[in-house]
């Protein structure tokens, strides 16, 4: 019965596999019959198309046999890959008041988020940049709680304060071992201090994940964004920053947060 409980915790792995079994079945028996229709090819000819099946029997056989392995795989790997992430824990909506007029900055940063202009989707970074005090983070969090934002990623917008205290190697570890855990659930390592190494984890984590914002909040030097970065293109990075040089070169930058000052920024 034990086996019975992990499968009820783990019932796209229980999917994964029956769909699989399902699928395997399904090649040999497709194969089966196909041998068995063999001596049919005696008849002089089939109508249409079906007289290649005649003329070139097992060539057929071994295309459909082929394409129905493929299948076998390609069913399963997509459940698995719709399935994963699922029981993530869900960050709550941020209720951030209607006090703020729609700026400039927002409409346009919303529009690279999920802009289908190309065939790789939405830009996988964008940059909020300006100067401190002029509302950098109050747009970020804005743009994250947008209905047509949140309806593009299924809720799935994670904020992420850096901040200029996190600057050793270490730190920057931890926070994204941090985000990791946030993300998943579960316990997440530090990669023994390495950024870099977290940031694998962290790109193999959401690569296995439907699209996500992350929005990377206050960062301040480049090796603060790399770990950040890595993998994942279904993902996509918004980055509030005054210092628009460490943004990717690829990066969306929708126009620079200027005009009055706003407290929490």
């Amino acid at each position: 019965m034990g086996w019975l409980r992990v499968a009820g915790r783990n019932r796209g792995v229980l999917r994964f596999v029956l769909a699989a079994a399902v699928a395997v079945i399904g090649v040999f028996v497709a194969s089966a019959l196909a041998l068995a229709a063999n001596p049919a090819t005696s008849a002089p000819r089939w109508p249409g198309p079906l007289n290649l099946l005649r003329t070139h029997a097992w060539l057929m056989v071994y295309i459909l046999t082929a394409a129905l392995a493929a299948l076998a795989v390609a069913v399963p790997w997509r459940e698995w890959r719709t399935n994963t992430g699922r029981n993530d824990p869900l960050p709550p909506a941020v209720d951030v008041g209607d006090w703020v007029v729609a700026r400039e900055q927002e409409r346009a940063a919303v529009a690279a988020l999920v802009s289908r202009r190309s065939r790789g989707g939405a830009a996988t970074v964008a940059g909020l940049y300006g100067g401190g005090g002029f509302g950098k983070t109050t747009v970020a969090l804005r743009v994250g709680a947008n209905n047509r934002v949140r309806r593009h990623f299924r809720g799935r917008v994670y904020k992420v304060t850096v901040g200029r205290g996190v600057r050793t190697g270490p730190q920057i570890a931890q926070l994204v071992a941090d985000v990791s855990e946030s993300i998943s659930g579960k316990k997440a390592e530090a990669a023994g201090g390495d950024p870099l190494r977290a940031g694998a984890g962290l790109g193999r984590l959401l690569g296995r994940r439907p699209r996500t914002l992350l929005v990377l909040d206050d960062v301040w030097e480049p090796e603060q964004l790399a770990p950040f970065l890595i993998g994942a293109p279904q993902c996509v990075r918004l980055v509030t920053t005054r210092v628009p040089g460490l943004l990717p070169e690829n990066a969306v930058r929708p126009c620079p947060v200027a005009g009055s000052p706003l407290v929490g920024s």
